[in-house]
């Protein structure tokens, strides 16, 4: 992992992109489980849908993955703006990716 870290910073848009695609990967998955039948009859409500299976996924990881970072290393809250740790700069990563 720490290797990682050197290669995510000297290349932050590819990371963000990867991620990016990894959440619109998550977005076609979701489409495929069954929907309520008060949201297939309009369009907009659809939309709704699939964004908020989206978001949800989403906080789950991450909302799980900061609570494990914070855990793993109490620093990050003594030093927030300069401590950091590569699976903390990979979670900012995924979380701009969204």
């Amino acid at each position: 992992m720490d290797a990682l870290l050197p290669v995510l910073k000297s290349h932050p848009g590819p990371s963000v992109l990867v991620c990016s695609l990894l959440f619109r990967v998550v977005h076609q998955l979701l489409q495929r489980l069954p929907v309520p039948k008060v949201v297939k009859q309009n369009e907009l409500h659809s939309w709704k849908w699939r964004n908020l299976s989206v978001s949800m996924v989403h906080s789950l990881l991450t909302g799980a993955w900061a609570l494990i970072c914070v855990v793993v290393w109490p620093e990050t809250l003594r030093n927030l703006h300069s401590y950091h740790t590569p699976l903390s700069y990979l979670l900012v990563c995924v979380s701009t990716g969204q």
